[in-house]
């Protein structure tokens, strides 16, 4: 609210909570927002693995109550009976295995994590632990390298809807790919391929003439199918992007595109 008030553009390129942009006309963000990917995940989950007991577990702050909600919606609209919500908060400790035996109880088939992915690793562990025979699902705030690394063969198989794939072969991700990895030797991530092209359209902007933050503002919102690393950018009358998402599943420790 003190952006908007002072006419400052905030640009974001990761927060998805659906009501950051209605903050005012100065607020964009260019990724695609939980009403966005929700049903996006509920479709490749429900419709395309054919998974119909949903069970969800998500933490309970502003952004995992509404991303659990919008996929919750989609998924019953679907044909997806969902069959547990259960919530739990940041600071309750990291023990899931309350809510994982309430869980079991209701024989979902899939098992959606409304977290990020340190809590999804950890909470993968304990169902293999707890020998719950589920598949999971998640958005792109489970996708990290680290999620692999920590959560081990307990994540094999999981299914997560992502802005970003290093394994695109558009010629401008493999091109932002190999400058990334010569200037600091890893894989760029999600977030990094977010800022990336956050920081490309303000520049844009200012190549298109952009003198003050009226203009600045002006010329953003004019912005049109800008060829991004995470893909096509346009921004719609209330500074959102609607991009198509990449669908990827942990497959002997890696992800890999999904594959029908």
């Amino acid at each position: 609210p003190i952006y908007q008030k002072n006419g400052l553009v905030q640009l974001s390129p990761t927060s998805s909570h659906p009501d950051f942009t209605k903050q005012g006309t100065y607020i964009f963000r260019n990724i695609a927002s939980q009403a966005v990917e929700g049903p996006a995940l509920a479709e490749y989950t429900v419709k395309d693995l054919k998974k119909k007991r949903v069970a969800v577990v998500y933490i309970k702050n502003d952004w995992g109550l509404v991303a659990q909600e919008h996929y919750v919606k989609k998924a019953r609209e679907l044909g997806a009976e969902v069959v547990a919500i259960e919530p739990y908060l940041p600071e309750q400790g990291k023990d899931f295995s309350a809510i994982i035996t309430k869980i079991n109880e209701q024989k979902p088939d899939l098992l959606y994590l409304g977290m990020m992915y340190t809590d999804g690793a950890l909470f993968a562990q304990q169902v293999k632990k707890a020998n719950l025979d589920v598949a999971l699902c998640g958005t792109g705030a489970l996708y990290s390298s680290e999620l692999i690394k920590l959560g081990g063969s307990a994540v094999e198989g999981l299914n997560l809807t992502v802005s970003f794939f290093p394994g695109d072969t558009r010629p401008e991700v493999q091109e932002f790919v190999k400058s990334y990895e010569a200037k600091y030797g890893k894989l760029p991530t999600q977030f990094a391929a977010q800022a990336y092209d956050a920081t490309n359209l303000i520049i844009e902007a200012l190549k298109k003439g952009a003198t003050d933050r009226k203009t600045l503002r002006d010329n953003l919102a004019a912005i049109k199918d800008f060829p991004g690393v995470t893909g096509k950018t346009t921004f719609d009358e209330n500074r959102d992007v609607n991009k198509t998402l990449s669908r990827l599943v942990i497959k002997d420790g890696k992800y890999i595109p999904y594959k029908p």
